[in-house]
């Protein structure tokens, strides 16, 4: 059932954000190991062609679209016509995501589509099991108290969720309570499993290493292995590999205007980085639609720009032509998985190779492994080498790189996993 199908079908929260190629005043010098000047130019426009088979976004800048008040699509009319405590808590629940869920939860801005989805579906799952294992079965959104939330919390500790979601989900329902009025209500989640819990605080300090090579896997040969069945997500997850990105980062990337000289990069990467001249300007499928500059400072890397500049059109995403971002997802990690990446399966997944990627570079810059490789002291370089490795992650903040390298203690990381938020 389409939550958002109430009267009409409407599009709700369409952001235009990181559609355009960001241009630069500086003269950009094409390297001499990147044989098509096509692929060079950062003041080229891509020309905006939709890919086959999406949905084009409504007008007025990216805005959600607004129902003129007390029409049929009006959210604020379809609410006052449904009274408290009806059975159709579905179409409520709606109303109310399609008058508030392109919003963010604290900032005087828009979300992604990834937000707006996870919402709904935590919400709609939320609302239907509330209703249907415990013994608040009339329960209205508009309803939601306190008692409803410890209720599903006792089966969520019973589930054995981990910390991670469980904070997830309340946040998703702190956000939803200042939607129907009640800011303030959701606690935090001490509150309500105890401050002695395990449960109660969600650790950011990676306790073991989720890069691929800790799991024994063989990068080279598996990333052959992926692209003998599929070249395409061969392409993407040696993107990963080679420059640290996430999975959707590399399926959204095009190589086009993406190479850029050092002038042209962000100063902080740049300044981090003073050895290299070339840059690779990563958009598209950031976090938070964050730009950043990652250095080319190996021969493998240029050799896979050059191949990847070889397989992809001029404009398009590293991907099958024709494919949706939806059917490109689906097909990585159906791949991936097919191929033995998975947590079942060889112990890791895609963004392991990001954890590679940053430890890797961590490890060459301090002249140490980090902490949780089996560091037992700080290296002499460990500050230096985690503001280079905060950039290449695309973090302004330093205490992330805590997330891939663990703590900067003197003591050695235990070996139980903690919850990785990234």
């Amino acid at each position: 059932m389409a939550l958002l199908d109430l009267e009409t079908t409407a599009h709700v929260g369409t952001s235009t954000r990181g559609c355009a190629v960001p241009s630069t005043s500086h003269p950009v010098q094409r390297p001499p190991w990147l044989k098509r000047p096509l692929f060079w130019s950062c003041n080229m426009t891509v020309k905006q062609v939709p890919r086959a088979g999406t949905v084009p976004g409504p007008d007025g800048g990216g805005h959600a679209r607004r129902h003129a008040a007390g029409s049929a699509r009006d959210p604020d009319a379809i609410l006052a016509r449904l009274p408290m405590g009806t059975r159709d808590y579905v179409r409520v629940l709606g109303a109310i995501l399609l008058k508030h869920n392109h919003e963010h939860s604290a900032k005087h801005k828009g979300v992604s589509f990834k937000t707006m989805r996870d919402r709904e579906r935590f919400l709609v799952s939320f609302f239907r099991e509330l209703r249907r294992t415990t013994q608040y079965r009339r329960v209205d959104p508009r309803q939601l108290a306190n008692r409803h939330i410890e209720a599903m919390l006792e089966r969520w500790l019973a589930r054995k969720l981990a910390t991670a979601t469980i904070h997830n989900y309340l946040s998703f329902l702190r956000t939803f309570a200042g939607w129907i009025g009640k800011p303030g209500m959701v606690r935090e989640p001490q509150h309500y499993v105890g401050s002695e819990s395990q449960h109660a605080h969600r650790s950011q300090v990676a306790t073991r290493d989720h890069s691929w090579s800790a799991h024994e896997v063989d990068i080279a040969s598996k990333i052959a292995e992926i692209a003998a069945l599929d070249s395409w997500v061969g392409l993407q997850v040696e993107l990963c590999a080679a420059f640290g990105m996430r999975g959707k980062e590399a399926r959204h990337f095009r190589l086009h205007g993406a190479v850029i000289a050092r002038e042209a990069a962000n100063p902080r990467d740049a300044t981090a980085f003073p050895e290299c001249n070339a840059f690779l300007r990563i958009v598209h499928g950031t976090k938070g639609g964050r730009p950043r500059d990652v250095p080319i400072r190996t021969d493998a890397q240029r050799e896979l720009l050059e191949r990847v500049a070889a397989s992809v059109a001029p404009g398009m995403y590293v991907g099958r032509p024709g494919m949706t971002a939806q059917q490109s997802q689906s097909r990585f990690y159906y791949v991936i998985r097919k191929c033995g990446i998975s947590k079942k399966q060889l112990g890791v997944v895609a963004h392991g190779l990001r954890h590679q990627h940053v430890n890797d570079a961590f490890e060459a810059d301090a002249g140490a492994p980090s902490p949780v490789r089996g560091a037992t002291s700080r290296a002499a370089g460990d500050e230096a080498a985690r503001q280079r490795a905060a950039r290449l992650l695309g973090h302004n903040r330093l205490q992330v790189t805590s997330c891939y390298l663990g703590s900067p203690s003197t003591t050695r990381c235990p070996a139980e996993a903690a919850n990785d938020p990234t």
